[in-house]
């Protein structure tokens, strides 16, 4: 039997299905990308994990980063994947959060407060794609989580926050749900790195196992067989000016596009600042709201969302990036 209480606070791993406790924490580790399983006690039959928000520093990787939310945030490490701002003004739902995961509460407002149900193009700028699997079903444009039973409803903040917070959309699995539960449009993947490249989304029904359970889950594989029924997702490191056939656009941005310097990873945790570094975030900045300022849909921008990416993001930055990325992108867009 595995239980989840609603949010999931705990889960009851059968130990015939692990060879440890320590396997079966790597079960849960890869299911729920976000959250930290803890033993909690066990029994003959079964081990107790809690799954909880990260609190441990080394999780996080970057050494300033406890002081950083505190001082600028006033945010402790329990609460920093909770935290978002709404920044909304005029026509346009705006969003700040920590975890890219809640840019899904701006394409949200903007549906309950401007009326828009959907969204022609979506400027992703980002060096993930963020196109990995959300632990949901599609049913059609329907989401349905298979743990709890539940339908995720992503025009309603409600929803999408009590999906995050139990796990079942995480930071690299959010724009996958919003793929599966809208209908086609286009993204534009914004990335230093890239060439250019065009691919379309295709939506592939598989299953995850926890424990004696299989889990449906829905998937998007990436096609380079262009199909008009589908998401086109395009590739390509410069900004762009010009769109086509623009009704509504939702502006996505993480921080970590202009200076990825951690990436998650706890080998970079020694990384330091470096001039180098600096130059080619104040570069890629610059280059973004220079773009931003000459584009010829801003004013169809109805939602934004910016995540800071702690563990990705160096947090020594935030002081003065973050007002300079929030504050460039309302002046541009005249908010």
């Amino acid at each position: 039997m595995i239980a989840f209480p609603n949010p999931i606070t705990t889960v009851r791993f059968p130990k015939d299905c692990a060879a440890d406790a320590n396997a079966a924490m790597d079960v849960l580790f890869s299911l729920f990308a976000d959250h930290y399983p803890a033993q909690i006690g066990e029994d003959e039959h079964e081990w107790f994990f809690r799954l909880s928000w990260p609190v441990d520093p080394s999780w996080y990787v970057d050494p300033q980063l406890t002081a950083q939310a505190d001082r600028l945030f006033g945010c402790s490490l329990a609460d920093l994947p909770l935290m978002s701002e709404d920044r909304s003004k005029n026509d346009v739902a705006f969003i700040f959060s920590m975890f890219h995961s809640r840019a899904l509460l701006a394409p949200a407002l903007a549906r309950q407060r401007l009326g828009v149900t959907h969204f022609s193009h979506i400027v992703h700028v980002d060096d993930h794609e963020d196109m990995m699997a959300p632990l949901l079903e599609a049913r059609g444009r329907t989401l349905f989580d298979p743990i709890s039973r539940v339908e995720i409803d992503l025009s309603a903040t409600e929803s999408i926050m009590a999906a995050i917070d139990r796990g079942v959309i995480h930071k690299g699995s959010f724009l996958a749900s919003y793929v599966l539960a809208h209908s086609p449009g286009s993204i534009i993947h914004v990335c230093d790195r890239f060439s250019d490249r065009d691919h379309w989304l295709a939506p592939r029904h598989t299953v995850k196992r926890l424990g004696h359970a299989e889990l449906p889950i829905t998937t998007v594989e990436f096609t380079e067989h262009a199909d008009s029924s589908l998401w086109h997702f395009r590739e390509t490191s410069i900004f762009p000016r010009e769109l086509s056939n623009v009704e509504s656009v939702w502006l996505d941005v993480d921080l970590d596009e202009f200076c990825n310097r951690f990436d998650g990873d706890s080998n970079r945790r020694d990384m330091h600042t470096t001039d180098a570094e600096r130059s080619i975030m104040s570069r890629r900045i610059d280059n973004f709201l220079i773009g931003l300022m000459a584009a010829s849909w801003k004013n169809r921008v109805r939602a934004v969302s910016v995540a800071a990416s702690p563990a990705f993001f160096p947090s020594e930055y935030w002081n003065n990036t973050i007002p300079k990325i929030c504050e460039g992108i309302a002046t541009a867009l005249g908010i």
